[in-house]
């Protein structure tokens, strides 16, 4: 995949390199996935961030330049402990229901939004994207095909 990220050239050769690219990849399968939900009358003003990744501001950035979206990120660092806590605290009828909860203890980060000229590259490149994987589909599934077949022969970590 082509990108517009380059990583700086006292970084780690291959960990920075590889993720400048698989992360323009990763989220183009995102925005892939977010088409049949853009073909409708529903017109989101933003895509929520959660997890790790997301937290981080280069996957941000790319994440608003590859889907030409803004993007705006969780405030919280343990996503998954809160929603815990907030089913717990609906369960134990601290709270009336989910929403209630959620707009008593969930906070988000400001929007961000695409740079324009990166989301005019990510648009073209996104089209040789979305015509890659029929071009190697039969490819992927002999690979994986193969993949399985390795895994079975794979001597057990007991013997």
């Amino acid at each position: 995949m082509v990108t517009v990220l380059t990583a700086p050239p006292d970084a780690p050769a291959r960990g920075l390199r590889t993720l400048c690219h698989a992360l323009p990849a990763a989220t183009c399968g995102l925005r892939q996935a977010l088409e049949p939900l853009r073909a409708t009358t529903a017109r989101p003003t933003y895509i929520l961030l959660a997890g790790g990744l997301a937290r981080a501001p280069l996957a941000q950035r790319v994440m608003a330049d590859v889907l030409g979206q803004p993007v705006r990120g969780l405030s919280t660092a343990e996503q998954s402990a809160l929603g815990a806590a907030l089913l717990a605290a609906v369960g134990a009828r601290l709270f009336p229901d989910l929403p209630a909860a959620c707009a008593a203890a969930v906070g988000y980060e400001v929007p961000l939004d695409p740079d324009p000229a990166r989301a005019d590259l990510y648009d073209r490149l996104y089209e040789h994207y979305r015509g890659f994987y029929p071009k190697v589909r039969d490819d992927m599934h002999a690979l994986r095909h193969l993949g399985r077949e390795g895994a079975a022969l794979a001597p057990n970590a007991r013997q």
